[in-house]
């Protein structure tokens, strides 16, 4: 029921949703999460109807009794219902118990599986995502998928999916990034290898590379001009590149996103990561209310949706997926990561490759090359 009114986006018209403890909100999104994952989604969950309360009869009152003979029955009752521990259930890391049980329900051989389910998975995973093991050569793939009817794949030993959908990003990402995310079980991975590279990241945020995917940024406009806009135009457009100057660590961030399992990490990370997040909630929430300026000011709307020059912060972050230890040395594989990252955008020379994400009708409206203009005249 409850994943059923999470999917159709139903739970602040449904009154009693706020009374339900947090850990059924955390069961319901795991197999919500299940299902999507199998390309399945759940029955409708229509408008309610109104009713009117009937007349309560108080011989009906007699409590209920359970059957401990029932096969259903547990007793979990009123013992295991504590909201208090609700918090542990999100914020504290699983106990050795939980992790083996959810590995092994990972791995459990394929006969054991519904058989209607991997069927399925046969059709929408890869030959990599099926496995149970991979070889040292298979660790090093980047599988790519043929369509959007493929749900899992393995890039570099982590399993991936598509970015789930929902009302402020309908297809799941912003257009232009990568729309994929590792699955939610392998998460793990990925915070385990991090720490076997740590001191390899942090040698990299030394060197400040988010200044030069600054430098090297597309400066131009290619489908506005920016002297057809109001001075009250102009002059929002250049607080929005100041912006971009601002928080051009948090884009290489987004881009380069990385998580940390601090319980394998110094304590230095424990700060870098308190910076990161307070960087991350500020930027975001500035981002939208000068977004919103703009347009007010008279900057076009598709400015920020079609010009490659405006920097937006992406709707999801861009996981780095990190490549498991082999016989390369940490150093290099960190720099090959780094050379084949989602900044390479910037790295583009030709214009075909910027746009190349715009819809074909788009991309026909671009102004001639003797029309392109700077973004901006202060920065």
């Amino acid at each position: 029921m409850l994943l059923r009114m999470m999917f159709w986006n139903e739970l602040d018209v449904t009154p009693w949703t706020k009374y339900v403890p947090r850990r059924y909100y955390v069961a319901a999104r795991a197999k919500l999460d299940s299902l999507l994952e199998n390309d399945d989604q759940p029955d409708l969950w229509g408008p309610l109807i109104p009713v009117l309360e009937d007349t309560v009869d108080p011989t009906d009152l007699t409590p209920e009794q359970d059957d401990p003979t029932d096969q259903n029955w547990t007793n979990d009752g009123e013992e295991g219902d504590n909201d208090d521990e609700d918090a542990d259930l999100l914020d504290g890391s699983p106990s050795g118990s939980t992790r083996a049980k959810t590995k092994r329900r990972r791995i459990m051989p394929a006969g054991m599986k519904n058989p209607a389910k991997r069927q399925h998975q046969r059709k929408t995973w890869t030959m990599l995502a099926l496995k149970e093991h991979l070889m040292a050569d298979e660790m090093m793939v980047i599988e790519v998928p043929r369509n959007d009817k493929v749900r899992s794949w393995v890039h570099f030993g982590v399993r991936m999916k598509w970015c789930d959908k929902s009302l402020n990003s309908p297809f799941g990402q912003t257009p232009g990034f990568p729309s994929y995310t590792p699955n939610r079980h392998d998460l793990d991975i990925l915070q385990r290898r991090f720490a076997d590279y740590f001191d390899e990241y942090r040698e990299i945020l030394r060197e400040a590379p988010w200044q030069d995917m600054w430098r090297n940024r597309p400066k131009l406009l290619y489908f506005h001009k920016r002297s057809a806009m109001t001075p009250t135009a102009q002059g929002a457009l250049d607080a929005w590149v100041e912006y971009m100057c601002e928080s051009m660590r948090h884009q290489w961030e987004m881009l380069h996103w990385v998580i940390f399992l601090l319980e394998l990490l110094p304590e230095s990370a424990v700060l870098a990561e308190s910076r990161r997040g307070k960087r991350h909630e500020s930027l975001v929430k500035k981002a939208k209310s000068l977004k919103k300026r703009c347009i007010q000011k008279g900057v076009p709307a598709t400015v920020f949706e079609w010009e490659v020059s405006v920097w937006g912060i992406p709707h999801r972050v861009c996981h780095w997926i990190i490549m498991d230890k082999s016989q390369i040395d940490p150093v290099t594989q960190i720099r090959i990561l780094y050379a084949n990252s989602c900044s390479v955008w910037i790295k583009l020379n030709r214009v075909e490759e910027q746009i190349a994400h715009l819809p074909e009708a788009v991309r026909k409206k671009i102004l001639p090359q003797a029309e392109w203009g700077s973004i901006s005249e202060d920065i």
